[in-house]
This record gives structure tokens, sequence and C-alpha cells, in this order.
């Protein structure tokens, strides 16, 4: 019975991914701004380098972070392009109706 309970607890990566990402939907990391090193938050979250990473990867996954120069993982900027492929102009009208004039969608 205990291994049941066990196993719907969040695994640590996770709990730490879920907490850099209220950081950064909270706006405490902001747009275009680098996390801390894996090594700054292994010690803020006394876990393993490994299981940074892993959160890392669950965020990256989730396109809350991308990697970028150094090994340094980076919050999206202002500019979302990249996120799309390319292909954010398709999503234009949904996100700002105001600014775009009206097209029949199919």
């Amino acid at each position: 019975m205990a291994k049941r309970a066990a196993a719907k607890e969040p695994s640590a990566a996770r709990r730490i991914a879920d907490a850099l990402r209220a950081e950064i939907l909270d706006g405490r990391i902001g747009a275009g701004e680098a996390l801390p090193t894996v090594r700054e938050l292994s010690i803020r979250f006394e876990a393993k380098g490994a299981i940074i990473r892993q959160a890392l990867q669950l965020l990256q996954g989730e396109v809350y972070v991308r990697p970028g120069p150094a090994g340094r993982f980076y919050t999206p900027s202002l500019d979302v392009h990249w996120m799309y492929g390319g292909a954010f102009d398709g999503f234009a009208p949904a996100a700002q109706p105001d600014r775009c004039p009206a097209r029949d969608l199919p």
C-alpha cells in the first residue's frame, strides 16, 4: 500500500521543474534571462546535478526554457518566433485580434 502512495508523489526533478516554472511565470526570472547554473540550482535545491539537468530537460520539453551558450538555459525572450519554428504569423490573429485584419480561416 505504501508503494502506491509513493508512486503518486512527483519526482524530485518534477518538483524542481515546477518551482522554476512558477518563477518564470511569476516574472521572477525575466524574459530572455539566463537561469542560474546547474551548480547554483544544485545548492539551492539540495539536489544532485543530474536531477537538476533532468528538471531543466522537463522545462525544455514544455518550452519554458531553451538551451543557450555555455550550457546555460534561458527563458524565451519576448520574441517567441523560435517557439513556433518560424510559423508565428499563423498565431497572430488569435493573439492580437484587434491588430490583425479579419480573414477567413479554413
